[in-house]
């Protein structure tokens, strides 16, 4: 009773044309009204008939043709078939003056149609042929015509009727719960063919990413020991076809290495996942793969484990990548960073062996100047002293310039292991320290509740001695406001020193924490220029980052970030 054309899904309206057989119904219901000798038919909702059988002329040629009589059929029908419940019929006298019958077609719980048992008389009533002939006169009927219909419509005794309707009512019944299972069958059958379609489009995407990846992708029964799928970019991987490489056993797709690797650990493994673990239901491993050319392939191999409807681990998908330039890049990056640490040793000692050895001629320049500035001063003309006082200003700058050296080379060279390091005492033993500019700056420092954070106590102190310093050094005609603030990152601690002092032009943030680099005079600001890049170096030694935000004339925030304590 299932149209093939139309299957309408979950939530469309159900139209009974859709669903319905109707050549298979109609001949079934010829058989019927030759037994019964009912004039039977299905109407949808609107009206229209699907399958008729048996029915009167005066239906036929004259009620339903005429457009004021056909309104009345329709009328008639939906009041006949209002709140009908599934089992029951409706009788009533048609607006025609006509007995029609009728019980309804559900599918689903949904009211899609009715079965009509009609057009008869009881043959207990007088017809009242007045008013047939007034019917055939008010809409132009062939009289004549019209009242032999009339006497054709047949008669039927009301228990006879109330028999057949008993069994058409069953009838409806069977019907409705024919399309109501046709109807599950062919939306289950649309699902199933929905789903092969994805499945089938799935599948092509997956063989068409498989046979087209540089990754060889592959499945690996574990009852076997063999390969079920290889993608065909193991040949170029080790020169193998896939067909080859799934006639063999998977050992051989290994080194002995690394064969005994993974046979020491892949039981354990397939037993955790067995047991209901999912740690290690998806690793990755480094394996070598011989190479048909007699060469060994280096690769890395995700490998998922696959279970059946049990839980238990029957096969292994893998994909696998050739790691050769990595590795190659890896050896050559080794090589490089031992370079450039032997280079920064070399580099770290011979500024600590020049600064070193800078030092002793230099006190014995600063200590003569000095000498000629005590015995000779005002003994000689005006620019004499204004030389030596040039001398003695650059020695002791460069006296200076060798120390701050000197802590800029030992920041990596002179690194103690990492200590919890409470910041408050440390702020605390920085103050101490800059006392006499603080005293003499009338500088007000804050720092509420810092944390405690992994470092080495002696760098930090550097670290914080020079933004502190900078912040005083560089302070405008108000007091300098210092704030220094923390907040936690995950595993590290964001550090923020805020200033109220002249501020940085944003086109020399880049520039400030490279050594020697200065943006002020130095008669106004003196210094060496490696303060900043001494903090740099620190905070990168620790791991951490730091920058600055500012504009001239606004002040400046240094923001950095160093490891929690764990």
């Amino acid at each position: 009773m299932q149209s093939e054309q139309q299957n309408p899904s979950d939530g469309d309206k159900i139209e009974l044309k859709d669903i319905l057989d109707v050549k298979a119904l109609q001949s079934l219901m010829d058989d019927f009204y030759s037994i019964t000798k009912f004039a039977i038919g299905i109407l949808d909702l609107k009206g229209e008939v699907l399958v008729a059988t048996g029915w009167q002329e005066i239906c036929t040629a004259f009620h339903r043709v005429n457009i004021h009589t056909r309104q009345n059929c329709l009328e008639s029908d939906i009041y006949l078939t209002k709140n009908v419940k599934p089992g029951e019929y409706r009788e009533y006298k048609c607006r025609n003056n006509l007995r029609d019958i009728a019980t309804p077609i559900f599918v689903s719980d949904q009211h899609v149609g009715n079965l009509f048992l009609g057009q008869f008389m009881y043959d207990d009533e007088v017809p009242d042929y007045e008013l047939f002939v007034q019917q055939a006169n008010s809409y132009g009927f062939n009289k004549e015509a019209y009242m032999k219909a009339l006497q054709a419509v047949p008669k039927w005794s009301r228990q006879r009727v109330k028999e057949v309707m008993s069994l058409y009512s069953k009838f409806a019944g069977m019907i409705s719960s024919l399309l109501t299972s046709n109807l599950a069958l062919a939306r289950a059958l649309k699902e199933k063919k929905r789903v092969i379609e994805e499945l089938q489009e799935t599948e092509k995407r997956y063989r068409l990413i498989s046979e087209n990846t540089a990754d060889v992708i592959w499945i690996l029964e574990l009852e076997s020991g063999k390969f079920s799928y290889v993608s065909p970019s193991i040949q170029k991987l080790r020169g193998f076809t896939p067909e080859e490489v799934m006639a063999q056993s998977f050992h051989e797709a290994l080194t002995p290495e690394s064969l005994q690797y993974i046979m020491e650990h892949l039981p354990a493994r397939i037993e955790e996942v067995n047991n209901g673990d999912e740690t290690h239901r998806i690793m990755t491993n480094e394996v070598f793969q011989p190479h048909k050319n007699g060469t060994i392939v280096p690769t890395e191999v995700v490998t998922t484990l696959i279970t059946d409807e049990t839980g238990k681990v029957t096969e292994i998908l893998g994909v696998t990548r050739d790691i050769s330039q990595r590795k190659k890049d890896e050896s050559i990056r080794e090589i490089l960073i031992d370079e450039l640490n032997k280079s920064n040793r070399d580099l770290e000692q011979f500024a600590y062996v020049a600064s070193h050895d800078l030092k002793e001629p230099l006190r014995m320049i600063s200590n003569y100047l000095q000498l000629l500035t005590k015995q000779y001063k005002g003994q000689l003309d005006e620019r004499a002293d204004t030389y030596i006082n040039f001398a003695v200003d650059g020695a002791i700058r460069m006296n200076n310039l060798i120390n701050d050296l000197l802590i800029y080379s030992r920041v990596s060279s002179k690194a103690k292991e990492f200590l919890p390091v409470d910041l408050n005492a440390l702020i605390e033993e920085v103050m101490k320290d800059l006392q006499m500019a603080i005293e003499e700056s009338c500088a007000v420092i804050n720092f509420p509740g810092l944390p405690v954070v992994m470092a080495d106590y002696l760098q930090l102190k550097q670290l914080f001695q020079n933004l502190i310093q900078n912040a005083i050094k560089f302070r405008n005609d108000s007091n300098p406001q210092i704030h220094i603030s923390a907040e936690r990152k995950g595993r590290q601690w964001l550090i923020k020193v805020k200033d109220n002092g002249i501020g940085i032009d944003p086109v020399f943030f880049d520039k400030i924490f490279i050594i020697f680099q200065r943006l002020n005079e130095r008669e106004k600001y003196p210094g060496t220029g490696i303060g900043l890049a001494i903090c740099k170096k620190i905070v990168e030694h620790h791991g951490g980052k730091i920058w600055v935000e500012s504009g001239s004339g606004k002040g400046s925030t240094f923001s950095l970030t160093l490891p929690a304590e764990i």
